[in-house]
């Protein structure tokens, strides 16, 4: 539960709780041409998820949820809820406009490809 103000166990002190993230479990695949990343995050949808790439840092946010239904009341939940975070350094350049995404029953994969490195020539002049 979150709470506004919460209780530790010797009664001592009064703490606002800090926002808890869960670390969804990672595949990483390396080919010669691309990164592939596997990810467990069940309960997100599309609507819920966010992934960002700033410099060389990908961040990957999603929310989870629970479906409600109208005619019945809550008796048991075991369902963990809240945010999945987890971020990644990459030490490679990427080509973001070729980056794909795709979250399938609670898997997502996205494979990252990499830069080709472009050959310049570079002139040598004399003095």
């Amino acid at each position: 539960m979150n709470h506004t103000i919460t209780q530790n166990h010797n009664n001592s002190e009064v703490q606002k709780p800090t926002e808890r993230y869960i670390t969804p479990m990672a595949n990483i695949f390396e080919s010669e041409d691309s990164i592939l990343l596997e990810l467990d995050m069940p309960g997100v949808n599309n609507e819920q998820l966010e992934i960002n790439f700033e410099k060389d840092v990908l961040v990957i946010k999603g929310k989870t949820s629970i479906p409600e239904y109208a005619d019945f009341k809550t008796v048991h939940k075991e369902f963990q809820l809240g945010t999945y975070l987890r971020k990644f350094v990459v030490n490679k350049p990427i080509d973001l406009d070729k980056t794909e995404a795709i979250l399938s029953q609670g898997r997502l994969k996205i494979r990252l490809f990499k830069q080709n490195p472009v050959a310049k020539k570079i002139q040598v002049t004399t003095k």
